[in-house]
């Protein structure tokens, strides 16, 4: 390569790393229409297809239509169960019936509709990534985001969880702004879509713990006004079911309470290599319930089943660095400050709020000992694709690690 060459590289990556800049506004357009391109693909070739939400699909279309005919349960309850009880509240029934609307009535068109939706996430992934690293490296985690496989995977489709990816997003964009800056209206946003999420996945009663956590943590002063009316608004989301559910002697509520009566199931351990496999490449059971499946599968597309694992493996060894680079940055502000989390947090912010959002939700759902599923983790999406980014950023100069981080990212994506 030329000196020049070399010069022309250089400005090109001092370029991407001003937000303002040319090179740096078209990486961020081109990251969105490849991400939107391949969501809108996905939803051609795959139709939204999962083979395992088919029953929840159709019983949430059932409920959107009881909706529309003004049927009181559909009203006050969601079709997402919980224990022997379903969500409560329609705020999932009514976002199905926004994309009927949307779809002029197409089950098809709303499935499209869902992929554009979720489709905002890289963008939020992007503006996440801006608060916690360089710019050049927002748009690395936006990249990723963009083609890893199971972000697009779990963008299509009218299943439950699948809004959660943006929501959790925006949950989270609005905490950080909180827990950094002395009276910010945020707040009001952390309160109402805290109180939205459990519509749609009672997943996220696991995340409130966390967020309360981080701002005892926060050194910065709570906006009293905001966080009153985003307390008052988040109650009011759930006062029709309460209404419902008071002239039903509790019903659902009392089925709620009744657990799951399972038992422990050694399915719950995935909470340890879930997040692993979201990170990586392995096509785990989008591929079908059967390792012929996954054969086929990879003949068709990879040309063989060795390539595949070739590819998947590698992606593993990848999401593990970067996942075990975040647990040993957090094990080392556990010696140095023991359970002084806030001395801990105001060193260093970034590493605190990944940790216990990502680790707190996951160990107190590892004590009940239920059955976890890699879709339990779609709130925390956009923050486990900034893993990547936060572990490059503390490569400094290691040329030869650095290499083999955007080796394996273009692996995985």
């Amino acid at each position: 390569m030329t000196n020049s060459t070399f010069s022309h590289v250089a400005h090109w990556q001092i370029a991407l790393n001003q937000v303002t800049s040319l090179q740096h506004r078209s990486a961020l357009i081109f990251i969105l229409l490849m991400g939107i391109g391949l969501r809108i693909y996905a939803w051609y070739a795959g139709q939204g297809y999962h083979y395992f939400a088919i029953n929840d699909e159709l019983v949430a279309y059932r409920y959107a239509l009881a909706f529309l005919a003004g049927e009181a349960h559909a009203q006050y309850l969601g079709q997402p169960a919980f224990a022997a009880g379903q969500a409560p509240g329609p705020l999932w029934t009514l976002f199905w019936v926004a994309l009927l609307k949307l779809a002029q009535g197409s089950v098809h068109h709303a499935i499209f509709w869902m992929g554009l939706f979720n489709s905002l996430a890289i963008y939020i992934v992007y503006r996440l990534a801006r608060q916690m690293v360089t710019p050049n490296l927002a748009l690395l985690s936006a990249l990723f985001f963009a083609l890893a496989p199971w972000p697009i995977y779990y963008s299509i489709g009218l299943w439950n969880p699948l809004p959660l990816v943006v929501l959790g997003g925006l949950l989270f964009l609005a905490l950080w702004q909180v827990l950094n800056t002395s009276q910010s209206k945020a707040i009001f946003w952390v309160c109402v879509l805290a109180a939205i999420v459990p519509q749609f996945h009672m997943i996220g009663v696991f995340y409130i713990p966390a967020i309360l956590l981080l701002l005892y943590l926060s050194n910065h002063t709570i906006h009293k006004y905001w966080f009153g009316l985003g307390i008052i608004i988040g109650i009011s989301l759930y006062m029709p079911y309460f209404i419902y559910d008071y002239q039903q002697d509790f019903a659902n509520t009392k089925n709620m309470l009744s657990g799951t009566g399972d038992g422990f199931s050694f399915s719950v351990l995935k909470v340890l290599t879930a997040p692993l496999t979201v990170l990586s490449s392995l096509p785990a059971r989008w591929a079908g319930r059967r390792f012929e499946d996954t054969e086929i599968y990879a003949d068709h597309w990879f040309g063989s089943i060795i390539v595949l694992l070739v590819f998947g493996i590698t992606s593993l060894i990848y999401a593990l660095t970067v996942y075990i680079h975040l647990y040993k940055r957090a094990y080392q502000l556990f010696k140095q400050y023991g359970l002084r989390f806030k001395i801990a947090f105001t060193e260093q912010p970034v590493t605190v709020f990944l940790s216990i959002i990502i680790f707190l939700p996951l160990l107190l759902f590892l004590l009940t000992g239920h059955n976890f599923a890699t879709r339990y983790l779609l709130l925390v999406f956009p923050v486990l694709f900034l893993l990547p980014a936060l572990f490059y950023q503390s490569l400094a100069g290691d040329k030869a690690k650095k290499r083999f981080l955007f080796f394996s990212t273009a692996v995985t994506a």
